[in-house]
């Protein structure tokens, strides 16, 4: 382990025992003795839901267009939501009402996010836009919750700070994290924080974009199965997948090439197996909006996702998710 994670860690662990005193000098209710309190009994109500985090009032916008999209999707509530500040948590609730359980978040101090944990079971954590807090990551890793950190930011300045601290690298950012970045910028930031790189999408901002109202429809009416952040060596699959939903005739394929090279390598695959295409390119943007581009290919053609920032959008419109670097050999 190194020395800053070990160092971080101890400290973290002192303060945890301190926090029955702690959380004594907070108010009733207040976001302070909140912060230091762990699993509590009316949390059972979203026993085994997804956990969605949000840091405080400003991420609150995005992480209402997130949990809107995964009730669309079929996650039953309500959603445990947790934020830092008392302002977040009134907006939360006043927002999202019973579809959530909304409590200020516990502090990154093991003994709290265990309790948490045990009372919660989520199997999933959703981390909206930057809280990149190690014990937060590493107690739900071991738990065997997945880490998912959506719409997905990191300063250049926090990402040195992390490095230069220890705090970050394969042991924290490893096995059972993935990212869904704001840009490649982004994207580019959490690979050197340790996130493996299969495991890293580029899908957009999501207070740039409203949820789609495809997102609350019968999923038997949605029509695209998207193929998103495709590899090298993954365009067999794509093709196959192209050939066989055209004799269906029922779903659209839909290819979302990783980096622009990838563009070009899917493109080439496609075409020298005289796959009827339509790409999508950033010009584009102003001619259709995507679900439009999406409906006007219906069956007979692939649609080749050229765009930046579209791919959350259009994983939203799906009947089927795929996501690349799973089928090749990317560690």
């Amino acid at each position: 382990m190194p020395l800053g994670l070990a160092a971080y860690r101890s400290a973290a662990t002192l303060a945890g025992a301190a926090s029955p005193l702690l959380r004594g000098l907070g108010g009733s209710g207040s976001a302070w003795r909140s912060a230091f309190t762990g699993g509590t009994a009316d949390l059972a109500q979203a026993a085994g839901s997804v956990w969605v985090h949000a840091a405080s009032l400003g991420e609150m916008v995005a992480a209402r267009t997130w949990i809107e999209t995964l009730l669309g999707a079929g996650q039953r509530p309500p959603i445990l939501l947790t934020t830092r500040t008392q302002r977040g948590l009134t907006r939360a609730r006043a927002e999202l009402g019973n579809r959530v359980i909304a409590r200020v978040a516990p502090l990154d101090l093991p003994q709290l996010l265990r309790s948490f944990l045990r009372a919660t079971t989520p199997w999933r954590l959703d981390v909206i836009e930057t809280e990149l807090w190690p014990h937060l990551i590493l107690e739900s890793r071991k738990r065997g919750v997945a880490v998912v950190f959506v719409s997905a930011s990191v300063s250049e300045r926090t990402r040195a700070r992390l490095i230069r601290w220890g705090l970050a690298g394969r042991s924290v950012f490893g096995e059972g994290v993935w990212v869904l970045a704001q840009s490649e910028r982004h994207a580019e930031r959490f690979r050197a924080l340790g996130v493996p790189a299969p495991r890293i999408a580029v899908t957009g901002d999501l207070k740039a974009e409203p949820p789609l109202e495809s997102a609350s429809r019968d999923p038997a009416a949605r029509r695209a199965v998207v193929f998103g952040s495709l590899r090298p060596g993954e365009e067999g699959l794509a093709l196959a997948l192209a050939r066989g939903l055209a004799r269906d005739g029922s779903h659209t394929l839909i290819v979302a090439p990783r980096h622009r090279e990838g563009l070009t390598r899917v493109l080439a695959a496609l075409e020298r197996e005289g796959v009827p295409l339509s790409v999508r390119r950033e010009e584009d943007r102003g001619k259709a909006p995507l679900e439009g581009w999406i409906a006007a290919l219906g069956g007979a053609r692939v649609g080749v996702l050229a765009t930046q920032g579209e791919l959350l959008s259009a994983y939203e419109s799906a009947a089927v998710a795929i996501v690349g670097g799973t089928f090749a050999p990317f560690g």
